[in-house]
């Protein structure tokens, strides 16, 4: 017999006993068996107070240790988790993730499993995990939208990242990673002005708030932009440039930029938006 199942037979049990106890049924009890009645009358306040106690115990053990796994177990799922995420090991985070929505932990359990799906490229999917587990879970709404922002910029839906973006950066204006994030957004949906201004002067950042060689890259990938659309050639050179000044600086910090950006031959993936604009340089020597 399972613990949940103890519970209710003793849970009946009580219920029962109470039930007895009513004067309404007296009547009918002696009538039944005298010595019944004689038994409920002189024992039923005990008869109760034994069982229920009984039934408390089991329902606080059930509850903390077996609802529907032991507190221990979730926090054993996430080790595991962890480990197998530092290990690159993302199937194995998803079976986590998994075990998790099973232990009824179905916010973090999502959000692993949106984890794992983003980093073998599969968005869509992460996406409707990240939606799943903010309805599970709206404690950490902001963090998840974040995440489902960065996985709609690699599906091109640039208008949906700078919308959740934008509202991030609005509630918080002070955190690096909505800026940056905000930053990156105008700057693939092309509003270069805005995104030069949210991005100038940012401080290093990390934990997915970009690094000082992201941020610049982008700075100056924006500052290309707005240069594009200037019809002043002497001013438009200037601009061009300082994002160019700005753009070597990014990969002297983040040298991997540098065959994204410039190589054709290189798979860039959805960077390959910024290709006409990088055009725009008059050379790719940051040396």
């Amino acid at each position: 017999m399972t613990l949940n199942v103890l519970a209710l037979v003793v849970s009946i049990i009580a219920a029962v006993a109470a039930a007895l106890t009513v004067p309404a049924f007296q009547p009918a009890i002696s009538s039944i068996s005298p010595r019944f009645h004689l038994l409920i009358n002189r024992y039923g306040t005990i008869f109760i107070v034994i069982f229920s106690c009984l039934t408390a115990i089991v329902l606080f053990v059930y509850l903390v240790f077996f609802r529907p796994c032991p507190w221990y177990r979730v926090d054993n799922l996430r080790s595991l988790a962890t480990q197998f995420a530092n290990e690159s090991q993302w199937s194995s985070v998803e079976d986590v993730g998994q075990q998790m929505c099973d232990c009824g932990a179905s916010g973090e359990g999502w959000d692993l499993q949106a984890k794992s799906e983003y980093a073998i490229k599969q968005y869509r999917i992460a996406i409707n995990f990240w939606k799943r587990s903010i309805v599970a879970d709206p404690r950490f709404v902001n963090m998840r939208n974040a995440n489902i922002a960065d996985a709609s910029i690699w599906l091109d839906d640039f208008r949906v990242a700078v919308d959740l973006y934008r509202k991030l950066y609005t509630s918080d204006p002070s955190s690096n990673r909505y800026r940056y994030g905000y930053g990156r957004a105008l700057t693939f949906y092309g509003d270069y002005k805005e995104a030069k201004d949210i991005l100038q002067g940012m401080p290093p950042t990390f934990n997915d708030g970009g690094t000082s060689g992201e941020t610049q890259l982008f700075e100056g990938i924006a500052r290309l932009g707005f240069a594009s659309t200037n019809n002043n050639e002497n001013s438009k050179n200037e601009e061009i440039d300082v994002a160019k000044q700005t753009i070597c600086k990014g990969i002297k910090e983040d040298n991997q930029w540098k065959p994204w950006l410039f190589d054709k031959n290189s798979d860039v993936g959805h960077l390959s938006v910024f290709r006409p604009l990088i055009k725009l340089l008059p050379s790719v020597d940051c040396s």
